[in-house]
């Protein structure tokens, strides 16, 4: 089961919380580790997180059409004669 771009077992490990103990090395810093809540209110989601989250469904949408528009760009051009170009004399200009 995917929740997304986070995988259900990134989603239960996050749940679980810490669970080893604080050993010297973690005491002995400057800086206590924060817990997720105050890190995530540190850094609110800013816009283009926002706008990430709000279009990642369509994602998959819109693979779909820009490979359709590809495909068909391909057929026309391949199919449809060019204006003005002949195909015994073509018509060379200088730069």
């Amino acid at each position: 089961m995917r929740l997304g771009p986070i995988s259900a077992t990134a989603v239960a490990q996050l749940e679980a919380g810490e669970m080893s103990r604080p050993d010297a090395a973690i005491t002995a810093r400057a800086v206590k580790p924060r817990g997720v809540r105050q890190f995530r209110a540190a850094r609110p989601a800013a816009t283009q997180d926002l706008w990430h989250a709000r279009l990642y469904l369509l994602r998959s949408v819109l693979r779909l059409v820009l490979a359709a528009l590809w495909v068909a760009s391909r057929i026309l051009g391949l199919t449809l004669p060019a204006k003005g170009v002949s195909a015994t004399r073509v018509e060379r200009r200088p730069f």
